[in-house]
């Protein structure tokens, strides 16, 4: 069976009771206030927090000696002072010099009349007041998510509960959830507390480009209805030797665990919760201009899909998916035009060797590249029964046959005889 669009993919991994006061008899400086910075590499290619949209997280903090702890922040919301976003720091204290702070944050105490940010992300508290560093305990850890949700949770001490409501996969950046730990040891208390967030899902995206020679390609919609790009959940059946539809997760309660290193966080679907299956396709957006005619010249969909990472127990989750992608080729010379729809690849979910291909991992970021041939299937026949942007399978047949001459002969004259008389 031919592959109708040859793929690259590359994975890249972006860039994981109440409290006392915390005033010891410490040395001179233990009244250093706990204070915030978010650190500016915290996201691939040096993206800050407050650059994608996000103006707040969620934090607990335990203070510990080695063997026992004690809470120090319960799920404080802290929040960004920027100019025109995110909160107003009039209630914040001047001795911290990051513009993320907590203290004067609260239901019964704070609102934003400048953003009405505070309208949607009240903290669960009602109160929150600054704190400070306690020298009595040897380390502080910090655990923290983005953006703030009263539906998270932490039940336990040094996990993050965070629902499917909230972990779920979506189009828009606001799906991403972000997670961050930090253990601050006693010689580093007078600083403040450096987050470096990681993603708790992936992202998604779709490149193209072209190599048929004398025509420009572009997409277009799969039918004849606004459905872009398709993305089937399918797999490979050995039994059957053939592709055939599957699910993929879009939403699960995931737990975050930062007991055992608090920058290194385990992630996970939580014991006795039940995952989101779906079969449905997944869309993306059409490019608008026509594609090039290299790889590095490859042109994006304009959607980026937020996956859930993919549960995989056992290391037996093999689905991928079935591209269903339609294009117009115009010939540079004549303008003559042929339309190709449905064509379609397989992308496996695992390769030969059990790397992951499209079992979407955490805090990676995949991008798949497909290269549109004259070895493409699908077909120039628009009422072609077979056109079916939800089937998993992939035809061998060819929809581009080239135009050739053949069998070129020459006839003989006719022979005529005409006799007459005079």
């Amino acid at each position: 069976m031919r592959k109708i669009l040859t793929y690259a993919v590359s994975a890249l991994a972006l860039a994981s009771c109440s409290s006392d006061s915390l005033v010891s008899d410490s040395p001179a400086n233990t009244q250093a206030p706990i204070a915030f910075s978010v650190e500016k590499k915290n996201i691939t290619r040096g993206v800050s927090l407050e650059s994608t949209g996000r103006h707040n997280f969620g934090v607990w903090a335990y203070k510990t000696d080695g063997t026992t702890s004690q809470n120090v922040m319960s799920h404080y919301l802290v929040g960004y002072a920027g100019t025109g976003v995110g909160y107003e720091d009039k209630n914040a204290s001047a001795s911290a010099t990051s513009k993320w702070f907590y203290q004067g944050l609260g239901n019964a105490e704070y609102s934003s009349s400048e953003t009405g940010v505070a309208t949607t992300s009240t903290s669960v508290n009602d109160n929150q007041y600054l704190r400070y560093w306690d020298y009595a305990y040897a380390n502080t850890i910090f655990y923290a998510y983005a953006p703030y949700s009263s539906k998270v949770k932490s039940e336990a001490p040094y996990k993050i509960e965070v629902p499917a409501s909230v972990n779920a996969s979506g189009t828009k950046a606001e799906s991403d959830f972000v997670y961050a730990g930090n253990n601050v040891a006693k010689a580093s208390y007078n600083d403040e507390v450096s987050l470096a967030f990681k993603h708790l899902g992936a992202k998604v995206n779709l490149k193209f480009y072209e190599d048929i020679a004398g025509y420009d390609v572009k997409l277009i919609d799969v039918t004849d209805a606004a459905t872009g790009i398709q993305l089937t959940p399918a797999k490979f059946d050995e039994k059957l030797n053939k592709n055939v539809s599957s699910e993929i997760c879009t939403a699960y309660d995931a737990i975050i665990d930062f007991s055992t290193d608090a920058s290194k966080a385990t992630v996970g679907v939580k014991d006795g919760s039940t995952p989101t299956m779906s079969g449905d396709n997944l869309e993306f957006a059409l490019p608008s201009e026509k594609l090039g005619e290299a790889s590095n010249t490859a042109v994006a969909s304009g959607t980026t899909y937020y996956a859930v990472a993919q549960p995989d127990v056992d290391n037996k989750n093999n689905t991928g998916f079935t591209l269903h992608v339609s294009f117009e080729l115009t010939a540079k010379d004549n303008k003559e035009k042929i339309v190709v729809r449905d064509a379609r690849v397989f992308v496996p979910g695992k390769d030969k060797d059990g790397n992951n291909i499209a079992v979407w991992q955490p805090n990676t970021a995949y991008t798949y590249t497909f290269k549109i041939t004259t070895d493409v299937n699908g077909t120039t026949d628009p009422k072609d029964p077979n056109i079916d942007p939800k089937s998993p399978v992939v035809p061998g047949e060819k929809s581009l046959y080239p135009i050739v001459f053949d069998d070129i002969t020459i006839e003989e004259y006719t022979t005529v005889d005409n006799e007459s008389k005079i």
